[in-house]
């Protein structure tokens, strides 16, 4: 057996063991079972290898990726393929969305406007803490943190790998910016410092005071939403970050270095390694035509080059050539264009579309998409230009995906399965309503029955007893009248005539009953 220590986004790890030469969907499938998330394809897992991340292939053996030597495999379970909030279905799969965009947000210096992380901290008050508390301290060193966070993570240094990033940050203590807030009638609101009293909205110059008055002002606003409400809240201003979700690869193109990100809106093309350079090219899914790749050597220097073909803004068609110097860098680009392409923006997946599991290498988009998939073999008989010919098994294995369904394909599963499974337990819950509902009859009736039984035990004994004295049981028949009594009573009558109908007795016989 192979163990694997996963970890989530709040640095909880999870234990699982499975076989030597186990498929990493086997376990991501354990993972998300004992978690109990059911939308599995909106989850990866990533190792690190030389300290740079690089996604888990699911459809192949976790042995032949990473070192199998080792005594534990460490792995971490990310969100590959982010979706809006009306796209999830469980909560718990809402609640992995939100401990991975918050861990992104710990880990990565973003391009936000000072308002939008206003409302992001606000929310995560509302999530962590609920409604405003002026005199919670855990909620002030909630707001310090976010604030070095989102406002001074230009200043600071972050690591690259994400699992350090976050044991520092749970090691750090933070400063509250402030000791108390006050809120007067008028909405204002009042931050007191150590040194003094001050109005935030009337110091502009402090940026500290400024950001917090937001982010209560928010807090404020965001009074009496649940926790539920404000995640999905959170995860829709989240989603609109263009950063989020994005893979950047580091390429080569026409003799100029440039920064390439795979997100969930398409291809970004970054002429600097700087991420906030406002000259970023969006090339979206749709305008996809057709991706090819082929390595070439020089002595023992290979280059791999991957060629798109995309429709640009003036409806012509651009082929943009991108050349990658590391061979994992290149298989993982190569794949992520074309499962975040098909997860997106193709309308369905045939099973004709994948043959044992793997999508033709050169993998052509085609205006009419729907004519694409309606054929068995078209995907498998579509060739790209010459420069492709020299497509080895390699290759071929390389363009194993792991996705077998769309957006939409994915969301109709859920729902049906959902659908039948709540179908399932509520026939469940009827039948055991009627058992329930069965044995109280069942009980009621033999409880009646053996309350007739006791009364009519009651009604046999007093027949029986004396009408005389009502003590002992009747043992004398006075002959000819047939009345009874108790053998003291017979014994206490003096003359010979009967205590109930004054008849003479000729004669006393002795009854047994």
């Amino acid at each position: 057996m192979m163990k694997c220590l996963v970890f989530q986004p709040n640095n909880c790890a999870i234990e699982v063991n499975i076989r030597n030469k186990a498929f990493g969907q086997e376990c991501l499938n354990k993972v998300c079972d004992l978690i109990d998330i059911i939308e599995i394809n909106f989850f990866g897992l990533q190792y690190y290898r030389n300290g740079q991340p690089y996604w888990l292939i699911l459809r192949k053996r976790i042995d032949q990726q990473i070192n199998a030597r080792m005594k534990m495999i460490r792995l971490y379970l990310k969100v590959k393929f982010y979706v809006l909030p009306h796209h999830i279905q469980q909560n718990s799969t809402k609640h992995q969305f939100y401990l991975n965009i918050c861990q992104y947000l710990e880990t990565k210096v973003l391009k936000i406007d000072s308002e939008k992380r206003t409302k992001l901290i606000a929310l995560i008050a509302q999530i962590e803490f609920g409604d405003l508390d002026e005199e919670s301290y855990d909620l002030k060193i909630l707001y310090s943190k976010w604030l070095s966070i989102l406002f001074h993570s230009e200043q600071t240094k972050r690591l690259t790998s994400n699992h350090r990033s976050l044991m520092n940050n749970n090691n750090h203590k933070y400063r509250p910016y402030c000791d108390t807030l006050d809120i007067d009638e008028s909405n204002t609101i009042n931050i007191r410092t150590k040194s003094k009293t001050m109005t935030a909205a009337s110091h502009d110059g402090d940026k500290n005071c400024d950001f917090m008055q937001r982010i209560v002002f928010w807090h404020q606003r965001y009074q009496g939403y649940s926790s539920h409400y404000a995640k999905n809240l959170f995860l829709k201003e989240a989603l609109e970050i263009n950063d989020l979700g994005v893979d950047y690869f580091s390429v080569t193109s026409n003799k100029k270095n440039l920064l390439v990100g795979i997100g969930p809106r398409g291809i970004t093309i970054n002429h600097s390694s700087n991420h906030n350079n406002d000259n970023i090219k969006l090339i979206t899914y749709n305008k996809l035509k057709e991706i090819h790749h082929h390595r070439s050597s020089h002595l023992l220097n290979y280059n791999y080059i991957i060629t798109i073909n995309y429709n640009d803004e003036t409806n012509l068609i651009t082929e943009q050539k991108f050349r990658i110097y590391s061979e994992k860098d290149y298989y993982q680009f190569f794949r992520l264009i074309n499962e975040r392409r098909a997860f997106y923006s193709l309308p369905m997946i045939d099973q004709q579309t994948i043959v044992s599991n793997r999508f033709n290498s050169n993998f052509t988009f085609l205006n009419d998409l729907m004519q694409t998939l309606s054929s068995p073999t078209s995907l498998l008989n579509l060739t790209s230009s010459s420069s492709n010919k020299s497509t080895t098994l390699m290759n071929k294995k390389a363009s194993i995906f792991d996705v077998d369904k769309t957006l939409k394909q994915f969301y109709d599963d859920v729902r049906r399965y959902i659908y039948h499974f709540n179908r399932q337990f509520d026939n469940v819950m009827l039948k055991n309503a009627m058992l329930v509902r069965q044995d109280s009859l069942l009980f009621h009736h033999s409880n009646q029955q053996q309350q007739h039984y006791t009364n009519s035990d009651i009604t046999d004994n007093n027949k029986s007893l004396c009408k005389i004295c009502l003590d002992y049981q009747i043992g004398i028949a006075f002959i000819p009248c047939g009345h009874t009594s108790c053998e003291q009573c017979c014994l206490n009558i003096k003359n010979d005539t009967c205590p109930f109908c004054k008849c003479e007795m000729k004669s006393k016989q002795k009854i047994f009953l």
